[in-house]
């Protein structure tokens, strides 16, 4: 007898529920009738801040989700792999590298050396490497 009971009460409950959600839940005209700027603003919400927007150097997901916020409609590529802009109009791509010289270290071909040192080293062999270059072409 309570099985029967629970099994024609547990439906009409679920049902009384549901349609007090229907009702409940403002329609789209309604939610706009208070604030309507609401419907010009995007809000979301994150875990947490977003610590670094270098797309590159990025390692957290909410500053990996801000970053596809941000950066995806700016730049895109091309059939043949080529940066093409989609809100941008220019943009230059250059690279640039640090690192960092520790002066107590042993290096191959120069011993223990300054930055100055290291430096001039990598420009000779830099130098070297373009000479080997027959040609370079520019798409």
């Amino acid at each position: 007898m309570t099985i029967r009971r629970v099994l024609i009460f547990a439906p009409i409950l679920l049902i009384m529920v549901l349609l007090q959600s229907y009702f409940w839940v403002p329609t789209y005209e309604q939610q706009t009738r208070g604030n309507p700027a609401r419907l010009t603003e995007y809000i979301a919400g994150s875990i947490g801040d977003a610590s670094l927007l270098n797309p590159i150097l990025t390692a957290d997901s909410a500053s990996s989700n801000i970053q596809d916020l941000v950066f995806e409609g700016l730049i895109d590529r091309d059939e043949q792999l080529r940066f093409r802009g989609r809100l941008a109009k220019s943009w230059e791509v250059f690279e640039e590298a640090f690192f960092y010289v520790n002066p107590s270290a042993f290096i191959p071909g120069l011993g223990k050396a300054d930055p100055q040192t290291i430096a001039s080293f990598v420009r000779d062999e830099q130098k070297k490497i373009m000479q080997q270059i027959r040609s370079l072409k520019i798409l």
